[in-house]
């Protein structure tokens, strides 16, 4: 999946901190805003977690 499907937006694991493209993790986030938390599998952890889905400021 390319990063048009979810375009600036990450995926982080609040358990871990670990964090990668939303689109990587298989995510489709158009149109959304704001933060949205989740229950997702990590893949550092190994399990079932809270995820935080979030689109990081640009500078």
């Amino acid at each position: 999946m390319t990063d048009a499907a979810a375009p600036g937006w990450k995926i982080q694991c609040v358990s871990c901190g670990h964090q990668k493209s939303l689109a990587e993790a298989g995510g489709v986030r158009i149109g959304g805003s704001g933060t949205k938390y989740s229950l997702g599998r990590c893949s550092r952890c190994r399990g079932l977690r809270i995820v935080k889905i979030h689109r990081p400021s640009r500078p």
